[in-house]
């Protein structure tokens, strides 16, 4: 209901619950099992906060834009950002970092819900952590951070398995499919990386620029061999073998 504060995420619904996070750095958990019930005949659908409880909340200290993922077992990914520039790090971004794991069924006050976190930072000051929303697969987790870096994380421990340079500000998320990475960056390069072995350094497969090198901020969708994806040039593309 704060103008200050915004939603900007898409929903992760896992079972019956459904998280968020806002601009404010407060991750929500609802409980939905309302909306998954059947209705009888001339029944209407529950309404209102009181049909649908607040099971999890935690604060994370700082704006988050990605999207929540969950894995196979409920364990919850966020990232989230800062701008040191504007004075706008709080010390609990700095205590939580940038991207971690949470597990939603610590609610206790004596118990914290991280697993693991990690701080992405930029040493020369400014707009620094993570925009785009983590992609999971396998037993890795994959992020481009505002920093320029494209991050390779185990998800069991958070540790930085490997980092590529790529360009600062890339908001894109990533998407693997047929053990390809893919992922396009603010200077308009779409890039793939082969990530069959998830423990080695991934070799680039191939990569292409967009004529006006415009940022490819959106998640590319891929179908039947082709690759598709907007720009912030105003086209949308599509991408495939010669």
């Amino acid at each position: 209901g704060s103008k200050d504060v915004s939603v900007e995420t898409s929903p992760c619904l896992v079972g019956d619950r459904v998280y968020f996070t806002n601009s404010g750095g407060l991750v929500h958990g609802l409980d939905v099992s309302a909306t998954l019930e059947e209705l009888e005949p001339g029944e209407e659908p529950a309404t209102g906060k009181e049909a649908y409880p607040v099971v999890f909340k935690y604060w994370t200290g700082d704006d988050s834009d990605a999207t929540i993922v969950a894995d196979e077992e409920g364990f919850l990914y966020v990232a989230q950002h800062s701008d040191s520039a504007r004075g706008t790090v709080t010390q609990r971004s700095k205590e939580v970092g940038q991207i971690f794991k949470l597990d939603p069924r610590k609610t206790g006050e004596d118990e914290t819900p991280v697993v693991w976190s990690q701080a992405i930072t930029k040493v020369s000051g400014g707009e620094y952590g993570i925009w785009a929303t983590p992609c999971i697969y396998k037993d890795m987790l994959y992020v481009p951070t505002q920093g320029g870096a494209l991050l390779g994380l185990d998800r069991q421990t958070g540790e930085i398995v490997w980092r590529k340079p790529i360009a600062e500000h890339t908001w894109a998320s990533c998407v693997v499919v047929d053990k390809t990475l893919i992922v396009g960056d603010t200077y308009g390069v779409l890039r793939a990386w082969e990530v069959s072995d998830t423990r080695v350094d991934p070799p680039l497969v191939w990569e292409y620029k967009v004529p006006s090198g415009s940022a490819l901020e959106s998640t590319p969708a891929v179908w039947k061999g082709k690759i598709y994806l907007g720009s912030r040039d105003g086209y949308f593309y599509c991408f495939g073998d010669n």
